[in-house]
């Protein structure tokens, strides 16, 4: 069992994984899953966004870079156009230097893309979406439209402050719902109209403060009402509660109802936590059609892929990928549209048989570090560099202080190249550093600088009806960090539509509180709260849920 050469935990390499490794043409990792996917995932900005001038026009536009570290950008409308070529940037490869080195230059060299847009209709202030019509502080999101302030939230409707949803609609501050409409303060429900206040509920229908329910209808804190009219009154009494009298009254349903050990649907021989119609799926989180995976989160539609992190697209082959889909990629990043066999591109589109390129985009091929080749000087390159990356010690790039004396080949780029700070990144949310901790392995960190919040001179009223569309001129001052923030007209419409109030929070402080509520992408060992067999389930054995195994749930809920 090898010993992880950056935090020194031991970890497990499979039979099946060591046939993935040969098949891909990777060696066995020398890190652990955790800090692979750290690694990975620090290279993802999905919520700070900077005001900067295009590269190309000099227009003021929106970016996911921030002007600090001095990246170029293009707006991702001039990016796509024959305005610049990306081959311009193209250069030699010098056996001297590593590779990750050389990418690094090439990097800083070369314009990217403000923000990962793609086929994008009135969406401006969102990053790292697909398909997406009239949707505003969107993240993560694919084929949703009018949708505002929203986290990985994959083909719905006008679905406000959610997170992790898929093909819902109407729905305000859910998080971990499947197919449902209408959902208001909810958490994993499935298949559930008209609720408010559920959780864990399933085929349930105009139910109130409801928990572990299976298709039931008209029911206020589990209990049945007797019409209607009755429903009604119950649901308004319990809808006139504080939030903290909400909770309790919740709080004391999570003590008698269990929950199962863990989300699965349709899965066959799987491990982890929300998985859908997916088989031989191990260590993994949020994945949904998907075959013969492992350590893979936030994925859909994909076959024999290991460590593939934020992706909603088809992928086969894939290896160590962040949000991106095509066939047999390794240590690829925004790569999309019909590519193939890439190895270390970012920010490539309809390319294929590349090796450390960025920014392609106009059906390249046989490209490497943005200089084009023949396919025999492709693949006789290729193969020099991949030797020398997996006998190269990657201590020869010395910026990365986490790194031992191992190859490059395989291995995700270092987290010390990224170009976002530790704690502007992702990855500051799943694998939390101080910034003493940080600093001390050679990441960056970034010091929000208070005193460029403007007050708050705005009095919010009680009542929505009583807010005029002034407040939509206002600066808004968050109650908790100070940050400021506005509202914009769709969202204030809906507020007073549903009479909501209006946030007293950014959305940063709020979708930062949706995070903390969902159970960590971690499997602990407990006992069955029913038959006392052990368990794996991402509910920790301190946590006071009741947990069943999937065999004393079906039998005590069904």
């Amino acid at each position: 069992m090898p010993s992880c050469k950056n935090c020194n935990q031991f970890f497990t390499i499979y039979p099946e994984d060591q046939k993935f490794y040969a098949k891909i043409g990777v060696p066995e990792p020398t890190e652990c899953p955790d800090c692979r996917q750290q690694r990975r995932i620090g290279w993802r900005n999905f919520f700070n966004l900077y005001e900067r001038k295009c590269e190309l026009t000099g227009a003021k536009i929106i970016s996911m870079f921030g002007p600090e570290p001095g990246y170029k950008v293009i707006n991702p409308k001039d990016w796509y156009s024959d305005k610049w070529n990306p081959l311009d940037y193209g250069r030699d490869y010098d056996f001297s230097k590593s590779f990750f080195s050389q990418f690094a230059e090439l990097y800083r060299a070369i314009p990217h893309m403000a923000l990962i847009q793609l086929n994008c209709y009135n969406s401006d202030y969102c990053n790292i979406i697909g398909n997406a019509k009239g949707c505003y502080m969107m993240f993560g999101c694919v084929n949703s439209e009018n949708c505002l302030y929203g986290h990985v939230v994959w083909q719905c409707h006008d679905c406000y402050d959610c997170l992790y949803l898929r093909k819902c609609e109407l729905c305000y501050q859910a998080i971990d719902c499947d197919e449902s409409y209408g959902l208001f303060y909810c958490s994993d429900c499935a298949g559930c109209n008209n609720c408010r206040y559920t959780y864990h509920c399933k085929g349930c229908q105009d139910c109130v403060g409801c928990y572990g329910l299976i298709n039931q209808r008209n029911y206020v804190l589990n209990q049945p009402t007797a019409n209607g009219d009755d429903f009604q009154v119950k649901a308004a009494a319990f809808m006139a509660l504080g939030e903290k009298e909400k909770a309790a009254r919740i709080a004391e349903l999570k003590r008698t109802v269990p929950v199962k050990e863990r989300e699965m649907v349709g899965a066959v021989n799987c491990s982890g936590n929300y998985i859908y119609h997916s088989k031989n799926c191990h260590d993994a989180y949020d994945v949904k059609d998907c075959e013969d995976c492992r350590y893979a989160s936030s994925m859909e539609f994909h076959k024999d892929a290991y460590d593939v992190s934020f992706t909603a697209w088809r992928g086969e082959l894939m290896y160590n990928n962040l949000t991106t889909h095509g066939r047999k990629m390794i240590g690829c990043h925004h790569c999309f549209s019909q590519t193939e066999n890439l190895c270390y591109c970012q920010e490539t589109n309809s390319v294929k048989d590349c090796f450390g390129c960025i920014g392609l985009h106009n059906k390249e091929q046989y490209c490497i570090l943005n200089k084009k080749y023949s396919e025999g000087e492709y693949n006789s390159l290729k193969e020099k560099i991949i030797k020398q990356m997996t006998a190269a010690p990657a201590s020869q790039h010395a910026r990365d202080k986490s790194a031992g004396q191992v190859g490059e080949w395989g291995e995700f780029f270092p987290l010390a190249d990224s170009p976002y700070s530790y704690n502007e990144s992702i990855v500051n949310e799943y694998f939390p550093l101080t910034k003493e901790q940080a600093t001390a392995k050679g990441y960056r960190w970034l010091d929000r600088n208070q005193r460029e919040y403007q007050p708050q001179s705005y009095q919010m009223p009680a009542d929505i009806k009583e807010v005029k569309d002034e407040i939509l001129q206002e600066v808004l001052a968050c109650v908790k960090c100070g940050r400021n923030y506005k509202l914009v007209k769709p969202e204030l419409d809906f507020y007073r539509q549903y009479n909501l109030l209006a946030p007293t929070e950014c959305f940063y402080c709020r979708n930062e509180a949706r995070l903390a509520k969902r159970n960590p992408r971690k499997l602990f060992i407990r006992q069955c709260g029913f038959c006392g067999k052990e368990i794996n389930t991402t509910y920790a054995p301190d946590r006071p849920e009741k947990v069943y195994c999937e065999e004393c749930y079906r039998k005590e809920i069904y």
